[in-house]
């Protein structure tokens, strides 16, 4: 019964922000088409929000769907229980009743199926998402990849090693056996799935983070779809570097037993082929169910994955691939989709799911490349000669259709040798491959190799059921198999002989053949040929009328090739579009339109009607882009890079004059487009020799596009940095790049880093291609006469559109684009340009004119975008600075040893407060606490091993809130706690707007660099060094303060800036003690006096002590033998401990002051320590208690023309104030947007509220001198394993899952009470119902805590009033 309802387009779309229009525009046309089964062309210009428009439009509609299902199924069954009531009361014919009854209970079964499949599947994922995020041991990956180095090495007897590459007996070769994996009829409930797909592995990180940054974070499963050559985490296999050896390997040890090989024992008899036991340890069952189930709870990217399943020593591969039964939107490489076999591997169905391709601008040609194979005789030869060693070793103990086909197999290669050895044309050019090339149709190329008359089909079946291409290839490497070299033969000079000879030992040596810079140079072994030979073999199966085999000859057979060429993509797209509900391409640059209808969805067999286009202009406006169109150069010369004028001494002068004056008038970055690797350097050594990048380098350091791949990045960052930072007569870079190279596609030049790009020439492909050719011809006789010369201008401006796309990539960037050439003055070329560049086009003839245009178009862009900063500016900056391990040893809080002039210095024009308190004395606690404005049960973080947003929820921090609302925001040192508890990239996407700097000095945080009494190095507590003996040269904490001056002062000679948060995270005087030993000199050990609380309070509880664990492990204390867990600190020990603390913070104060210096009068700063630090008291030292010592930190707060000195005196309070208050503070400062909404009881669906209170009203009110009643009571509270302190687990950092009690503290004016409970760590609950201990001080009294008053029964009055409002919590305190 089919009630199918169509669901209406919505009106509004949830989105991170107000979409623009042409966002909604774009989601709303996005799903109609997805609703009605459509085919969609996107085209959305970069920078527009198109991928998260994407994601926003599509899972909105995939909700939607599900909804509807459910509801549909549920209507279904209702109705047909209604009709079958009906039946059951009527009074008519009874057979004819019961026969229709039986109808409907047919049907019912079936729908309740459905139902069944849907709500045993919906428990599951409920299941899944309620599990706690385990804890994993960091240690244990270390010993398993160890243990897995040793299986790995594992070597098999002789006799398994020659059964171990036997083909198995029994291969079932019926084709029509073949089951189609869309047609299977599956038990568990799947659903309609989103598979969205782009080219590159970053493109896919981008479209995973832009899901999590979308309002369906919270409620969708994705998976990344990878290969193994990006998952693989065992060590011994992803070496190998390589992707069709890592796929071998991976294969080779999940390889199991699959019927009989004909192995025979000494005597002859038949036995059972022997299995290696190599296996790979990270394909555990267990543990890989654990990293599938992790992955469909918490969106994760490749990276990500590797990281989770590197923590669970699972493989990352399997994983992914066993969890997309249950995800329901799947990202994956154009190849997983697009290449059948790959599609069919990676388990992704296409029947009625929703296909989404991204980054679409060259799908066609994607798809060419994709299904085209390309073989030379280096591959042929060895192929030949390890099948023919394979059949002599094995042809006793091969099957009579194994052995048939094995033969089949080395005629095919010694055919295709054959057709490479023959004698190329004599007269040819011997430099000239072209020469020697010739076309074949496929039948005519099977008919030339004569072997037409065999089944490829049948023969592929073979090589996939029986694996030979890894068996082949370990017999191989095992047998060290080679090409063999008769020396006693007179070589002939060409064909194989010639070859031969070429790779003889006794050859002289030889000169290298000259290859492009594009190609990798070739390995003269080749790894694996079979593969090639089998890839190559699958394009012959094509129709006759798709393809052509391209044949180069060579002098020698090893220099030849064949090569597949794809002439209609669309024949391995038609699948796609038939089996899919809906298929959507995307791309920035779409245009032409028609290439994407006509050849590629209309030649795949759709329908006309079916197709939806929709295109909409840049969201920039006009005025913020120049394109110009550039004739001539500043002498006239015109500008004609055609091939036979482009090498011209003039017309390369002229470039050199161009850019010149390009370099002189625009700031910022510049990027420059060749056409090709080879012209860019013509251009290049040109320009060197003639001075004219001597004279371009007094205004922009010059960079070059590098030819390796992995020095992309480090060329980027260059640029970048050097923009950023540039100074004196410098005012950026120029970056020389190509037309379809590293950076013409996926980068982004952004704002400073491309305020102008040139594009030289038109990048036209080789006209004498015979390729390029036979396509032109291919489309001309398919498609019109003319077709072919469209494709070939096609290509060429496609290219172009790539490079113009690089720059201006959000609303309010701006940039200049030069077309140098004078053939983008033709109309039709203009007319292939980027709608939103030919709406601003102007054409100049000449230079002059286009360059007053250029300059008037810059200072007028300029000015409005400074008026605009100037309107931002009216938001200060902030400065965020957190001092580790901080307490209150500041000589503005009255600390007679402490020797911290800065600081003071500050605290003259800001607000002090005298009485901030920390929610829990741990770092990462701490800070993720302060960072959110919410406290650790709302986190449920109380250790160093959990993620926020994926144990509590989604919530926004404090500079995530910043960076949402216009601010640029920097992370420098330590912020958040590195590692799982921010997801171990400081929050990176979500809170950051570019990488948080960690200083690189960092590593060695934890090495033996302090210097002993013997001359030897240890890792000591007191630990001053001399500085430049240090690893680097210098200490982190310096590092930090030196890429925070160089943000500022990039920040102060940028022209176009917008407010910034800056936070600044420095490590000292965390442990260990380690600071220049110059500051020991401000703190003499004779000054240092000790506390006068040593001891231990009156009635301390055991499980209120803090054994300190992370002092006793370091060398200069472990030395001293101290009992666990009260042993005492000698005095003089004590001492300089007490001295390092103060000249370490002493040391930082100086840091501090260097860097406050540096900030403009328009800056809030904010000064902090996360928690703070026991020097002796009570017989403790670091934190990890309760209290004071531990939880109280020094808070300064400086803002702009408010927190001024009255009447001489530092503005202070000594109201009670949390951390948690940081937030609401800042946002209502700096008044972006509304204040923060206060949290509920349950807030873990609100992503943005406060568990704090803004300190605004008692700024205000402070600073014009009037008294504030703010908080009573302030709150903080401290894990514990067990009563007693403990080592195993250790009592100071319990993790979550060995937490058994909780110590919740109050704080008011006058008492600390504290209350020691029961503590559930699976739901992160107290249990009140009893309590374990009590402690209670009186301030008034005992401001030291020295004396436990909670045992004491006249005191009972208070202490149920401060337990009452203990429990209530800090909602219920005034």
């Amino acid at each position: 019964m089919d009630i199918k309802e169509k669901l209406d387009t919505p009106t509004e779309f949830e989105f991170p922000f107000t979409p623009y229009s042409i966002q909604h525009d774009f989601m709303t046309n996005l799903y109609t088409v997805i609703e009605e089964g459509k085919l969609g062309i996107f085209e959305s210009p970069t920078g527009t929000g198109k991928s998260l428009s994407i994601i926003c439009g599509a899972l909105r509609w995939l909700k939607d769907h599900e909804t509807r299902e459910r509801s549909e199924l549920n209507q279904a069954v209702q109705l047909l229980k209604t009709e079958k009531e009906k039946l059951s009361s009527s009074g008519d014919d009874w057979l004819s009743s019961q026969s229709q009854e039986i109808e409907i209970t047919k049907k019912l079964q079936v729908l309740q199926f459905e139902i069944n499949k849907i709500n045993k599947n919906d428990e599951k994922i409920a299941k899944l998402k309620s599990q706690k995020k385990k804890d994993i041991d960091k240690n244990k990956f270390k010993s398993n990849e160890k243990k897995d180095t040793q299986k790995l090495n594992v070597v098999n007897d002789e006799n398994e090693e020659d059964t171990e590459f036997l083909l198995e007996d029994n291969i079932d070769l019926n084709l029509d056996n073949e089951s189609d994996n869309d047609e299977e009829i599956e038990e568990a409930y799947e659903g309609t799935k989103i598979y969205i797909c782009s080219r590159t592995h970053s493109q896919i990180a981008q479209l995973v983070h832009e899901v999590e940054r979308s309002p369906f974070s919270d409620d969708i499963r994705l998976i990344s779809l990878a290969s193994r050559q990006s998952y693989c985490i065992n060590p011994n296999v992803n070496k190998l570097n390589n992707p069709a050896l890592i796929n071998e390997r991976c294969l080779d040890l999940q390889r199991s037993s699959k019927g009989k090989s004909t192995a025979s024992d000494a005597e002859g008899r038949t036995t059972k082929k022997k299995r290696s036991n190599c296996r790979c340890s990270y394909m555990q069952n267990k543990t890989v169910e654990e990293l599938k189930e992790s992955a469909l709870i918490h969106i994760q990217d490749v990276e990500q994955l590797v990281i989770a399943g590197k923590k669970l020593n699972a493989c990352p591969y399997y994983a992914a691939r066993s969890a997309v039964a249950d995800a329901q939107v799947v990202v994956v490489p154009y190849n997983m989709i697009l290449h059948k076999s790959t599609r069919e591997a990676s388990g992704i169905k296409l029947k009625n799911n929703v296909i989404i391709i991204d980054e679409a601008h060259n799908l066609l040609e994607a798809l060419a490349d994709m299904h085209s194979a390309r073989i030379n005789g280096h591959q042929l030869l060895h192929a030949q000669s390890q099948l023919t060693e394979y059949k002599n070793k094995y042809k006793t103990r091969f099957s009579a259709q194994n052995l048939l086909y094995i033969n089949q197999l080395i005629f095919i290669v010694g055919k295709l040798i054959k057709i490479l050895a023959e004698k190329p044309d004599k007269s040819s050019d011997k430099n000239n491959i072209e020469v020697n090339s010739k076309l074949y149709t496929l039948q005519d190329f099977l008919t030339e190799c004569d072997i037409d008359h065999l089944n490829m089909y049948k023969i592929l079946k073979f090589c996939s059921s029986s694996k030979i291409s890894q068996k082949l290839n370990g017999f191989a490497m095992t047998h060290q198999i080679a090409v063999k070299i008769h020396e006693n033969k007179k070589p002939v000079e060409t064909g194989v002989a010639a070859f031969l000879k070429e790779i003889s030992k006794n050859n002289k040596p030889q000169e290298i053949e000259p290859i492009s810079e594009k190609e990798p140079i070739a390995e003269d072994v080749p790894r694996n040929p079979m593969l090639v030979v089998i890839g190559f073999l699958e394009t012959l199966t094509n129709k006759c009328e798709d393809g052509r085999v391209v044949c180069i000859k060579q002098t020698t057979v090893g220099k030849g090739f064949l090569k597949f060429l794809l002439l209609n993509p669309a024949s391995h797209f038609s699948k796609i579009i038939n089996d899919a509900r809906s298929v959507l391409v995307a791309g920035g640059t779409m245009q032409p339109i028609s290439e994407f209808k006509d050849r590629l969805f209309i030649s795949a067999g759709a329908q006309s009607e079916r197709i939806t286009e929709f295109s909409c202009d840049h969201i920039v406006p006009p005025e913020n882009i120049l394109p110009v169109a550039l004739l001539s150069g500043p002498t006239g010369h015109i500008l004609d890079f055609s091939y036979t004028s482009r090498n011209a001494n003039n017309t390369l002068n002229e470039v050199g004059r161009v850019l010149q004056n390009i370099c002189s008038l625009i700031p910022g970055g510049i990027v420059c487009f060749f056409s090709s690797y080879d012209y860019e350097k013509l251009v290049y050594n040109h320009l060197e020799k003639s001075k004219v990048l001597q004279q371009i380098s007094i205004k922009k350091q010059i960079f070059r596009e590098p030819k390796l791949s992995i020095d992309v990045d480090e060329v980027l960052t260059q640029y970048a940095r050097t923009i950023k930072s540039c100074v004196g007569l410098k005012t950026g870079a120029l970056l020389f790049s190509v037309v379809g190279g590293k950076l013409s596609e996926g980068l982004n030049f952004s704002d400073d880093l491309g305020r102008c790009v040139v594009v030289i020439g038109l990048p036209y492909p080789n006209i004498k291609s015979p390729e390029l050719q036979e396509k032109m011809t291919y489309l001309n006789k398919n498609e019109g006469l003319n077709a072919g010369n469209i494709y070939y201008e096609n290509l060429c401006m496609k290219a172009v559109n790539q490079c113009i796309g690089r720059a201006v990539r959000h609303r309010n960037d701006y940039a200049a684009v030069i077309l140098l050439d004078k053939r983008y003055s033709r109309p039709k070329t203009q007319q292939a340009l980027p709608s939103w560049i030919q709406r601003s086009l102007v054409t100049h003839e000449k230079f002059g004119p286009a360059f007053a245009e250029i300059s008037k178009m810059l200072s007028k862009v300029i000015c409005v975008f400074l008026l605009f900063e100037y309107s931002l500016q009216a938001k200060p900056n902030v400065l965020f600075i957190v001092v580790d391990d901080l307490r209150p040893a500041l000589g503005v809080y009255g600390d007679k040893i402490a020797f911290t002039p800065n600081i003071d210095r500050l605290a003259k024009k800001s607000i002090v407060f005298k009485n901030a308190y920390a929610q829990q004395a741990l770092c990462a606690p701490s800070r993720n606490s302060f960072l959110t404005s919410r406290r650790p049960d709302s986190l449920h973080l109380y250790d160093f091993y959990s993620y926020w947003r994926d144990v509590a929820g989604n919530f926004t921090t404090l500079p995530q809130h910043f960076k949402e609302h216009g601010y640029h925001t920097h992370s420098i040192g330590k912020i958040f706690h590195p590692g799982i508890s921010s997801n171990w990239t400081d929050d990176a996407q979500y809170s950051w707007s570019e990488k948080p700097y960690h200083p690189p000095t960092e590593i060695f945080k934890e090495a033996k660099v302090c210097p002993t009494a013997k001359g030897t190095r240890a890792k000591n507590l007191v630990c001053p060094v001399i500085t430049n003996e240090q690893p680097g040269g210098t200490l982190p904490d310096v590092e930090s303060l030196n890429e925070a001056l160089n943000f500022l002062a990039y920040r102060e000679n940028s022209i176009v800036t917008k407010p910034y948060f800056l936070a600044v995270g420095f490590h000292k005087p965390h442990v260990p003690l380690k600071y220049p030993i110059q500051y020991l000199q401000l703190h003499p050990l004779n000054n240092i006096t000790l506390p006068t609380n040593r001891q231990r309070p009156s009635l301390l509880p055991t499980v209120a002590w803090n054994p300190w664990t992370d002092v006793r492990s370091r060398d200069d204390i472990s030395s001293l033998n101290l009992p666990f867990p009260f042993g005492t600190i000698p005095d003089y020990m004590t001492r300089r401990i007490i001295q390092s603390y103060n000249a370490a913070v002493s040391y930082i104060d100086d840091l501090i002051g260097q860097l406050i210096q540096s900030v403009d009068n328009n800056t809030i700063i904010v000064l902090t320590g996360d928690h703070g630090w026991s020097l002796s008291e009570h017989g403790e030292f670091s934190k990890f208690s309760n209290f004071e010592n531990a939880v109280r930190v020094p808070l300064i707060i400086h803002v702009p023309n408010l927190t001024k000195q009255r009447d001489r005196q530092i503005l202070s309070t000594n109201n009670l104030v949390e951390l948690v208050d940081l937030f609401p503070t800042l946002v209502d400062l700096t008044k972006i947007g509304d204040s923060l909404p206060t949290c509920t009881t349950d807030s873990s669906k609100s992503k943005l509220c406060t568990e704090g209170r803004s300190l605004v009203p008692l700024i205000v009110s402070t600073a014009q001198g009037k008294k504030y009643t703010g908080k009573e009571a302030v709150f903080n509270q401290y894990p514990r394993p067990g009563l007693y302190p403990s080592q195993h687990p250790n009592s100071d950092k319990p993790r979550l899952n060995d937490i058994k009690i909780m110590g919740y503290s109050i704080r008011t004016k006058q008492h600390r009470y504290t209350e020691w409970v029961f503590f559930d760590n699976n739901n992160c609950t107290p249990n009140w119902s009893k309590t374990l201990d009590r402690e209670l001080y009186d301030h008034f009294i005992d401001p030291d805590e020295n004396m436990n008053l909670a045992s004491r029964s006249g005191l009972n009055g208070i202490i149920q009033e401060l337990s009452h409002k203990l429990r209530q919590g800090w909602r219920y305190v005034k």
